[in-house]
């Protein structure tokens, strides 16, 4: 129950991230669209990746 449970508030923070971020950056910081695109795909792009590289070495140095 307690891994269904968090992985559901996981979900549910990340896709309240992804759809809101846009529009809070424009509307209140007022960067512009072509900012915000760029800088969306350079996290999609690399958050995935640098977590498998760096969980990966956690999960070395603790033994794993």
């Amino acid at each position: 129950m307690v891994l269904t449970f968090s992985g559901t508030v996981l979900f549910y923070i990340v896709t309240v991230i992804q759809f809101w971020i846009s529009n809070y950056l424009k509307d209140v910081l007022h960067i512009e669209d072509k900012e915000i695109f760029i800088s969306f795909v350079i996290t999609c792009v690399t958050s995935p990746t640098l977590g498998i590289i760096i969980g990966g070495w956690i999960v070395q140095k603790a033994g794993g």
